[in-house]
């Protein structure tokens, strides 16, 4: 009964806070445009854009893609990260996750899928996801690009308001995360993460960012693996999984 409650009013906290993005084109048009940026936000290196447009965080409150997304993402909610072979674990050993498997946080920002339930309900389409973006791995795309074969092994999870809290601080260099609302046509739970580095010396910056990929891998660690239920069990890329905790 409460987990019940606890859905229905994260429901209408979204739904509040995305009224409240539509009142800000009124109340802070500045800050509406802000925000709206971020959704829309296509260069090359787009977390420093977006960081560079809400260096404080408050565009997080709002939604920052109002055509797609059910609303902004709440610290209470789930959030999922698909783990998938190649890249992100080294195989045939230590069979752990590689240190660049949260790298896009400071690149192009790191897709999440967010959570609006519990795992029991929620896992079918997140391994759906997971299993649909392989999918056509060795084609070549409209562009020609023809990205490496991968399998997909699973998902881990951590809160919003994990990432939110997280912070790597080396003398006055600070590595925080901000957590954006970016859904997608076919996909509206779609999220990201960007990490925003500032304060101090360039050396204390690259060593707190450093930092935060540490502590981000020890998220993962604790999170362990929710295995796709697409693999076999006697798929070779069960190896890659063999120092990551299995559930």
């Amino acid at each position: 009964m409460e987990r019940h409650l606890s859905l229905a009013l994260g429901r209408v906290e979204r739904a509040f806070r995305k009224l409240s993005t539509f009142k800000l084109q009124w109340s802070d048009r500045a800050l509406f445009d802000r925000c709206k940026s971020i959704g829309t936000e296509e260069s090359t290196n787009r977390v420093e854009a977006c960081v560079e447009l809400d260096p404080d965080g408050a565009c997080q409150r709002y939604s920052v893609c109002l055509k797609h997304s059910p609303g902004p993402v709440l610290d209470s909610e789930g959030l999922a990260r698909w783990v998938f072979t190649p890249p992100h674990v080294k195989k045939p050993l230590p069979g752990e996750f590689c240190d660049s498997f949260f790298e896009e946080i400071f690149s192009t920002g790191l897709s999440i899928q967010r959570l609006h339930c519990k795992w029991s309900r929620a896992s079918k389409e997140v391994h759906e996801l997971g299993q649909a973006q392989v999918k056509d791995d060795g084609q070549p795309d409209a562009n020609g690009y023809v990205r490496p074969k991968r399998t997909y092994l699973g998902a881990i999870q951590f809160s919003t308001s994990e990432l939110r809290n997280l912070k790597a601080v080396v003398e006055e260099a600070t590595t925080e995360l901000h957590v954006y609302d970016t859904g997608l046509p076919a996909n509206r739970k779609h999220a990201e993460v960007m990490a925003r580095a500032h304060g101090g010396t360039n050396k204390n910056r690259k060593a707190s960012r450093q930092q935060m990929r540490v502590r981000l891998m020890v998220l993962a660690s604790q999170s362990g693996i929710y295995k796709s239920p697409f693999l076999k069990e006697d798929d070779p890329n069960l190896l890659a999984l063999q120092n990551i905790q299995v559930r």
